[in-house]
């Protein structure tokens, strides 16, 4: 299917990470603890050495009683975000670069607030989420 719809050179990054790509739930109370001490709010992530996406766990979670995590149509939404991050991902092992999207991680790190924007607008247009969900609005309509 995917190559029906892009050219399969540029599907290189793509083919290269999903092969050992791992999708994880991540942890609760590591995750608030992430959020509290960094003050934000993350439900997904991409984990560019070890090419893992770690993603909140579905609502059925209980603990203490309460329904914790995200519902079923976030989740989704997270994983196709990271996944947008998984396939535009290259390591540079000469250069210690790494390249995702419109962002460059090394001696100096640019472009990741609008990298994270413009990717969380492109799964909103692509997959069609409610909008509910969608983080990064400020940065959004910038990007927009």
């Amino acid at each position: 299917m995917l190559e029906n719809n892009i050219d399969k050179n540029l599907l290189t990054l793509f083919y290269n990470n999903i092969s050992t790509l791992k999708i994880e739930n991540r942890s609760i109370l590591i995750e608030r603890i992430f959020n509290f001490f960094n003050d934000t709010i993350t439900t997904g992530q991409y984990y560019i050495d070890d090419n893992v996406i770690s993603v909140l766990p579905l609502k059925d979670n209980v603990f203490l009683g309460k329904y914790i995590g995200i519902d079923s149509e976030e989740y989704t939404a997270n994983v196709c975000h990271e996944l947008l991050h998984m396939s535009s991902t290259y390591v540079d092992n000469n250069t210690d670069m790494i390249f995702s999207g419109f962002s460059q991680i090394g001696k100096n790190n640019i472009g990741i607030a609008i990298d994270d924007a413009y990717t969380e607008m492109l799964v909103y247009r692509l997959f069609d989420f409610n909008k509910d969900y969608m983080s990064y609005q400020y940065e959004i309509s910038i990007t927009n």
